[in-house]
């Protein structure tokens, strides 16, 4: 296994080779953007310059281009070797560069105003970026490089509210309640990137990460008791000025834990209402579609709160176990363990590369910020264990 990083020129094109390379590290996280090191070494200081953007190779195919944000150099006057760290994120971590204007058009803009958008979820979050840091933006707020393509709508129907904030949050945090991915690609040969959003692939039908197969060498667990498993789920308020709800909980979780109890606001599930041009109302939603939504919603956050099992998995490649081949970040695999078997996403892949060996560690599971990210219940499909609205519970 052999890496390569590359400078990128002004106009974003492969330049020239980065020399010295002792070590590369990339942390990819669902739905954010590659966490990057790089560590040399030589005779020469380090050969990237502050906020360079640069280009990583494996094996002669590209990974992911990115930009410098931290670096730090260490010179030795007796050996005169100089030695280096630098550190840094793939390109969408561009995007918090930007604010959402609540406005686009309007600089500078009212902090006190807000924005909504009623659509398909990837719809709103491309044009979101579009119209912040993309063609569609003012041009001093224009990222020249990016682009968006022509891709086909993901997700549910969302009315999305935003006000001056950062770009890459707001995007962020609105993925947290769905399971769509937002990636990156990049076209050297015109010095260009890409954002998409789709769908996760799944692949559990031929990826199976397993002890008896050897594709695992080992394994972490972690289970923490649910934060509620009885769940009060509120919305908006009706004509009446009652505020619409519902409650659901999962039985199978009450049995284990004892009920715990909690409540949750979510205030973004409103009536749907469109107008014309001229302000006239050409739509409302009935209200038993916002109930619809609501319950929805509901499941949402009762899988959030429900008791949760974590796996962290060291892999072994073998036969159609291999990264990048048959699996990536994001994608939907087949887990045995023991007596547990579960299909899960792999949230996060670390790989270390030095002196010609590299290391890949893809995680289910694993602990993020002090949460499990991605989660799935002890005892099968919540939807299964989930009655909901059951009167007289």
């Amino acid at each position: 296994m052999n890496y390569e990083v590359y400078l990128r020129n002004d106009e974003g094109k492969r330049g020239s080779l980065v020399n010295g390379i002792v070590s590369v590290t990339s942390l990819m996280r669902f739905n954010q953007p590659v966490k990057w090191t790089i560590t040399g070494a030589g005779l020469e200081d380090c050969p990237l310059a502050d906020n360079a953007r640069i280009a990583i190779f494996r094996d002669g195919k590209l990974q992911y281009c990115g930009y410098v944000n931290s670096k730090e150099t260490k010179y030795d006057a007796k050996t005169r070797i100089y030695d280096w760290e630098v550190s840094g994120l793939s390109d969408l971590g561009k995007l918090s560069d930007r604010l959402t204007y609540p406005d686009p058009a309007v600089t500078p803009p009212n902090p006190n105003d807000s924005y909504s958008a009623t659509g398909l979820h990837s719809v709103i979050l491309l044009n979101a970026i579009d119209i912040n840091a993309g063609a569609n933006a003012n041009s001093n707020r224009r990222d020249e490089k990016l682009i968006i393509s022509e891709q086909r709508p993901v997700g549910d129907t969302e009315t999305i509210d935003w006000k001056l904030d950062s770009l890459l949050k707001m995007v962020q945090d609105s993925l947290k309640s769905s399971e769509i991915q937002i990636h990156e690609t990049w076209d050297l040969s015109n010095g260009t990137w890409d954002i998409k959003i789709g769908n996760p692939q799944d692949v559990s039908d031929k990826v199976i990460f397993s002890v008896d197969n050897g594709s695992i060498s080992s394994w972490e667990r972690t289970v923490t008791a649910p934060k509620a498993n009885y769940l009060i789920v509120t919305g908006c308020q009706d004509d009446n000025k009652q505020y619409l709800y519902t409650r659901v909980w999962d039985q199978a979780s009450i049995d284990k834990w004892g009920r715990i109890e909690g409540v949750v606001s979510r205030s973004d599930i409103k009536r749907i209402i469109e107008k014309d041009a001229n302000n006239q109302v050409t739509y409302e939603e009935p209200w038993a579609s916002v109930m619809e939504r609501l319950e929805t919603a509901a499941y949402e956050e009762l899988e959030k709160a429900t008791a949760k099992l974590g796996y962290k998995i060291t892999t072994t490649e073998v036969n159609r176990n291999v990264y990048q081949e048959d699996y990536d970040i994001g994608s939907i695999v087949s887990v045995r363990i023991g007596s547990d078997e579960f299909f899960a996403k792999v949230d996060e892949i670390k790989i270390t590369y030095s002196k010609g060996v590299e290391t890949i560690t893809p995680s289910i599971g694993t602990m993020q910020k002090g949460e499990l990210q991605s989660v799935f219940t002890e005892l099968g499909t919540l939807k299964e264990q989930i009655k909901v609205l059951q009167k007289g519970m």
